[in-house]
């Protein structure tokens, strides 16, 4: 329980908070930039990361994958407006983060048939 919450607050930092506090505090061209930033780097690689972690513990984890696209939306929605263009980024970190889990998830169960085998 203790992994999910500290998933879940880390989520929310990163998907809800970050754009908030990005429309907030930087000036508009250095915000266009901080916004392409968080879009093409930082959430994708926070995504994978999540997606690794709920493959490792996916009975615990796997709704964190649905939850950090819908908080992304939402704080993209709540700085920046609604646009239908965060949709295919949201489509896109789910897929990213269902993909890296079941990838986390194969590479598990693989080792340890490995582990058993031996």
């Amino acid at each position: 329980m203790i992994k999910y919450i500290k998933w879940l607050v880390l989520t929310l930092i990163v998907m809800l908070v970050l754009p908030m506090l990005a429309d907030l505090f930087i000036p508009c061209d250095a915000g266009m930039l901080a916004s392409i930033v968080a879009l093409m780097i930082i959430n994708p690689i926070y995504t994978i990361m999540l997606g690794y972690a709920c493959g490792k513990d996916i009975k615990r984890l796997s709704t964190l994958i649905i939850f950090s696209p819908m908080l992304f939306m939402l704080g993209v929605t709540l700085s920046f407006g609604y646009d239908v263009a965060f949709w295919l980024y949201t489509g896109f970190y789910l897929i990213v983060g269902v993909v890296a889990m079941l990838g986390s998830l194969s590479i598990t169960k693989f080792s340890k048939n490995k582990e058993v085998k031996k």
